[in-house]
């Protein structure tokens, strides 16, 4: 861990404080729709919802590896700012619910 996963981690806590703070199945405040693929700022894959943790989950499993060998800045910030993400979903009741 670097200070970029720091400031990236920041970064993380302000949007989770701007655009989240919902209940589990409530809309973000950040409510918009995108053909099938987005339903009240949440994202659909066949119709099943898939979380914001397992999409950061997923993300940090191809970059954690990246920033150990490139020592990136754009990467270390991703990094931090998905690791906030992935904690942020998991904290929701309905977090295994897909």
């Amino acid at each position: 861990m670097n200070s970029y996963n720091i400031i990236g981690a920041f970064f993380g806590l302000i949007i989770i404080i701007l655009f989240f703070g919902n209940k589990p199945g409530e809309p973000h405040k950040l409510s918009f729709n995108f053909r099938s693929l987005i339903k009240n700022g949440s994202i659909y894959l066949f119709n099943k919802h898939i979380h914001h943790w397992l999409i950061s989950l997923i993300i940090l499993l191809i970059t954690i590896p990246i920033q150990y060998k490139t020592n990136n800045f754009y990467i270390s910030l991703l990094n931090g700012f998905l690791f906030i993400f992935m904690i942020h979903g998991l904290s929701y009741s309905d977090r295994f619910i897909f």
